[in-house]
């Protein structure tokens, strides 16, 4: 069993759900994986309930820790969570997600769940999110998550998702373009709430990508493409980015609307 193996390694909590299965019988075959630290706790209880709330609940979480201390830590554990520490040491923010993230990929590959499922602790998905995304039995699938992103010294709002553009380039797709609720075939994906088949996870690890600023998720799906994997975005899982200032979401019914410089503009909700 999973929760066995890990306790091998000196983890210090192990898989959250008592069995491999729920209490009304449904298999227990995917592993949320979250990687968080301390300047999230603000959203805590606000992701731990869209996970209680949703309505396939045959998943296991974990948590990778990787705050400076462990009082965080102790916190998660609090609550009955599953929690690994990532002491973060000198590594850059990215090379701290990236090696939480494959604490996560560890874990999984120790037990023997179908699908691992990548939710960020600042990203709230909607209660059928996972329901919907394993509807698809796709090998990478994503919900869509809107971001800020920095483009010649401005910030832009996009969701973190990427199209073709021919050439082996991507394009950074805008707000208008996942305002339908379709599913689309996509070049890159970001892992704020992002499910992947087992052999997928399997055959392609993770790893920090020096060449882009987004990181391990860019690599992930490049690297996936070379053994003939495909990603996915379900339009109709819109997600809810919560930072301390902000949130950010696709708005509902809402057409976008150009600025005064040809931008299209929306309206965001302040915290």
């Amino acid at each position: 069993m999973a929760k066995d193996n890990a306790n091998e390694k000196g983890n210090d909590a192990m898989i959250s759900g008592k069995n491999l299965t729920t209490d009304d019988g449904v298999n227990k075959n995917v592993l949320i994986g979250c990687v968080t630290f301390k300047g999230h706790m603000f959203v805590l209880d606000e992701f731990l309930a869209a996970l209680r709330q949703q309505t396939y609940q045959g998943f296991d979480l974990v948590i990778v820790d990787n705050s400076e201390t462990e009082d965080y830590a102790d916190t998660l554990r609090s609550k009955g969570l599953t929690v690994i520490r990532d002491v973060p040491g000198t590594k850059s923010r990215i090379q701290r997600i990236t090696s939480g993230r494959e604490k996560t990929r560890e874990m999984f590959l120790s037990g023997k769940w179908q699908y691992l499922f990548f939710v960020d602790s600042d990203i709230i998905i909607p209660p059928d999110a996972l329901e919907r995304l394993l509807s698809h039995e796709a090998d990478i699938i994503s919900g869509v998550c809107l971001c800020r992103i920095n483009l010649g010294g401005k910030m832009e709002i996009h969701p973190a998702l990427y199209d073709f553009a021919g050439k082996g380039q991507g394009r950074l797709m805008d707000i208008e373009e996942v305002a339908g609720d379709e599913l689309q075939e996509i070049d890159v994906c970001g892992f704020g709430c992002c499910l992947v088949k087992r052999i997928v996870v399997e055959r392609v690890p993770l790893r920090y990508y020096e060449k882009s600023a987004a990181g391990e998720d860019v690599a992930f799906n490049v690297d996936a493409h070379k053994f003939g994997f495909r990603t996915f975005v379900d339009k109709s899982v819109k997600c809810r980015h919560v930072t301390p200032t902000e949130i950010l979401e696709v708005p509902k019914g809402i057409s976008p609307t150009y600025d005064e410089v040809g931008q299209y503009s929306y309206t965001f909700t302040v915290r």
